[in-house]
């Protein structure tokens, strides 16, 4: 998923850290390889008991911060791992909750930006079962709440007015069912059928691999080549299912004998229909462009 990485926090570079590899790797062998006579020429001309019991005291100290040391680095990094990994694990369902309700990509962008700034920051709190709202701008959190609530009616509006549109044609809609990657439209081939989402996720994918938007109960697909928007008769992306998945099909001819009945329904499906093919056409630009 090109939407999704996982910067370095700088909490990597703790200055504890740097201090328990430095004693380590360079402190510790070089502190080794000197003795008691060695030790005596950086000392004032001091009684020889107090300066055994100096090198006994700072003897004791490097071995109790030796052993702190090779304790921390281990635990350090493995906490720093695992909330790596709680990071992009949060990220991923942000980021599928935004696909899946059909937040803009520029929205996304500036989401998911600072997600990521919350991470450099060390603002993220784990473990987080929910999806960490509280760390966008108030301004941000509401345009995306909008984005969401706006799907969710359209969707059912969506699914009030196909219902009708499927009623009227009970005896001609075939029920289809799809197991997780089984292809529904590959793109190029030939659209001969409309389909209403009963139950199920599918994703929309371009020639080459890159995410169009996901689908779910109540969207409708295959609308773009079924009524010729924008001079296609053939698909326009690949649509293949993520789970097991039902469908409501209806073939082309009976679509269009029946559809001007229900004029909500096409200006409904039409604009579905052109704001897909306008993100298809931007992401066909930008994978031409590199």
């Amino acid at each position: 998923m090109t939407d999704i990485d996982c910067p370095d926090s700088p909490w990597r570079t703790s200055g504890l850290l740097t201090f328990a590899i430095a004693w380590i790797t360079i402190i510790d062998p070089l502190w080794t390889s000197m003795d008691l006579s060695n030790f005596q020429m950086f000392l004032p001309p001091w009684p020889e008991f107090i300066t055994v019991l100096l090198w006994s005291a700072l003897y004791i100290a490097r071995r109790v911060i030796g052993l702190l040391c090779t304790i921390y680095i281990p635990w350090y990094f493995n906490c720093h791992y695992s909330l790596r990994r709680q990071y992009q694990k949060l990220l991923t369902k942000v980021t599928c909750v935004m696909y899946h309700y059909k937040v803009p990509k520029p929205v996304r962008e500036k989401v998911l930006q600072c997600y990521k700034q919350a991470w450099l920051e060390d603002k993220i709190i784990f473990p987080s079962s929910k999806l960490a709202l509280y760390i966008l701008p108030r301004s941000l959190r509401e345009i995306l709440l909008g984005c969401i609530k706006k799907t969710i009616l359209d969707k059912v509006r969506m699914y009030q007015q196909c219902f009708l549109l499927v009623t009227s044609l009970s005896s001609k809609v075939q029920t289809e069912t799809y197991s997780p990657g089984d292809i529904v439209c590959l793109q190029g081939a030939l659209a001969d059928k409309i389909y209403l989402v009963g139950k199920g996720v599918l994703e929309a994918v371009t020639f080459t691999g890159e995410r169009l938007e996901n689908m779910s109960s109540g969207d409708i697909l295959g609308e773009i080549g079924v009524m010729h928007i924008g001079g296609f008769i053939t698909r326009t992306a690949t649509v293949r299912a993520l789970i097991d998945t039902e469908l409501y099909a209806i073939s082309k001819k009976d679509y269009n004998d029946v559809i001007d009945n229900f004029p909500e329904t096409k200006r409904l499906i039409a604009n579905i229909g052109k704001k897909r093919l306008e993100r298809s056409h931007y992401t066909a630009r930008r994978e031409a462009c590199g």
